[in-house]
């Protein structure tokens, strides 16, 4: 008898990420901010929503294990999407809506971290 293998609760798709995030309208563009560590500090910056989604939408055909629900530091900022960049910048931080990201911890049984 095979086992079901169990999903893991932290890994999430491309819509569930961008229903989780956190958008402003920035000289008529929707941007979204996100962090990373590029090797000396973390640094914050806007992406157009446009390039995450695109980002987003790739790595869930080419690794779909690799756009998941970030640890409770990054979710106590309000960056509660993490998605793999590469081995130099490691993980990217993208800020969510920290309602709709606890209300979502608890739709898939993950608990939510408290500040």
């Amino acid at each position: 008898m095979k086992t079901k293998e169990k999903k893991d609760p932290y890994v999430i798709t491309a819509k569930q990420a961008r229903s989780l995030m956190e958008p402003h309208k920035e000289k008529g563009k929707l941007r979204v901010h996100c962090m990373d560590n590029p090797g000396f500090a973390m640094m914050g910056y806007d992406v157009d929503l446009k390039t995450i989604m695109e980002r987003l939408k790739k790595i869930e055909v080419d690794e779909p294990d690799q756009i998941r629900l970030a640890g409770p530091n990054m979710q106590s900022i309000q960056h509660g999407i993490a998605y793999w960049k590469d081995n130099q910048t490691g993980y990217v931080f993208i800020k969510t809506n920290e309602q709709k990201l606890e209300a979502f911890h608890k739709e898939v049984g993950v608990k939510f971290p408290k500040k």
